[in-house]
């Protein structure tokens, strides 16, 4: 008997341990890591469709004390009741709805770490504009950037992302995002949040439950407004480059919930050459590299069809990779390639395009 009474003396302790460790639950904050934000999308959206115990007193605006944890966890040890954002022992759409009223707050200001920046990753990269800078001489008003999520190898598996746009005043006016759900929400079973201020875009989303995509997509459209005498402040110096967006707090699972290394890298301006003319060269062929930079499969794809592709490196030296009838996709083994830049050029009735991709180390 006394056996027994210890026992549960010490299964006691071990629960309210836990429970401490947990401390509250602040709806909407799913990763409780003390704010509200884009980053609590992608637990949120993982744990889909649990259930656990009520919260009895919850009122969506409060912090409350943790009286009973789920029976489930996410790998870092934070449990599923911090996902259920109105305590009614679902986690379901309306948590979503709670997360979006409360964003912004900040329920904990203690060490505040942000999520960990790959600038050339492993295994993702957000990738802006293709890789490409951009020419100031070729900008009027507002500037369309693509935004994809590309993968190093074809198979990776992304179940979420999350990150923040920012850009330099200097040179941008504003800036909107347009999401794009015909990659991750091609089925309807994924969800996003989008905030934006006069100095930031904070952007997640993520497919619902663990249900991951295969390989990368277009997430969206970044468009910006430069300011009129943008030419007038640029380098006359084209081997000058001037960052004015960033893409940055980029956070991404698979989908086992386990964080992948993503990596961003900003978009540049490209100085003015001072013996060049101002007409910015017209990409007569319209095309999309992804993902870029690679290590291995460099992915092409066309608007108007091509009937040459060459690949030319840096000094200039130009390689035929193909010649004959007309395609809209190509694909590139660049696993051979020395690391560095090169340009695939492109052919067509339609006439030319010169687009740059990165070769990275391995």
């Amino acid at each position: 008997m006394v056996i027994r009474y210890l026992l549960i003396t010490v299964f006691l302790l071990q629960l309210g341990q836990s429970l401490l460790a947990q401390g509250q639950v602040f709806p909407g904050d799913a990763n409780a890591d003390g704010r509200v934000n884009q980053y609590d999308l992608l637990p949120m959206a993982y744990a889909f469709g649990a259930n656990g115990p009520i919260r009895h007193n919850g009122n969506g605006e409060e912090a409350e004390d943790i009286l009973a944890l789920w029976s489930d966890a996410f790998p870092d040890g934070t449990n599923y009741i911090h996902a259920d954002a109105n305590g009614n022992g679902f986690v379901d759409l309306l948590d979503f709805g709670l997360l979006y009223n409360n964003r912004g707050i900040i329920h904990d200001p203690g060490d505040q770490g942000a999520p960990q920046v790959f600038v050339s990753s492993d295994e993702y990269n957000v990738i802006l504009n293709n890789g490409e800078n951009i020419d100031p001489t070729s900008i009027s008003g507002v500037l369309e950037i693509p935004v994809f999520v590309a993968p190093l190898d074809p198979e990776n598996e992304i179940n979420g992302i999350a990150f923040e746009f920012s850009w330099d005043p200097a040179f941008v006016v504003s800036a909107s995002f347009e999401y794009n759900p015909a990659w991750m929400a091609f089925d309807g079973q994924a969800v996003s949040y989008l905030h934006a201020d006069d100095e930031h875009i904070q952007f997640s989303a993520s497919r619902l439950g663990s249900d991951p995509m295969v390989g990368g997509g277009l997430l969206g459209t970044l468009s910006v407004i430069i300011i009129e005498d943008l030419v007038d402040l640029m380098p006359s110096d084209p081997d000058i480059t001037i960052p004015f967006v960033e893409v940055g707090g980029i956070s991404s699972f698979d989908g086992d919930f386990v964080p992948l290394q993503t990596g961003g890298q900003p978009l540049f301006f490209n100085g003015i050459s001072a013996v060049s003319s101002t007409e910015p060269e017209i990409q007569q062929i319209q095309a999309t590299i992804f993902p870029n930079p690679s290590r291995a499969e460099v992915n092409l794809q066309s608007q108007q069809g091509f009937q040459r592709i060459d690949l030319v490196d840096m000094l200039g030296r130009q390689t035929n990779l193909y010649r004959g009838p007309e395609l809209r996709s190509y694909t590139l083994d660049a696993s051979d390639l020395p690391a560095g830049n090169y340009f695939l050029r492109l052919q067509g009735t339609a006439g030319f395009g010169t687009y740059r991709f990165i070769r990275s180390a391995e």
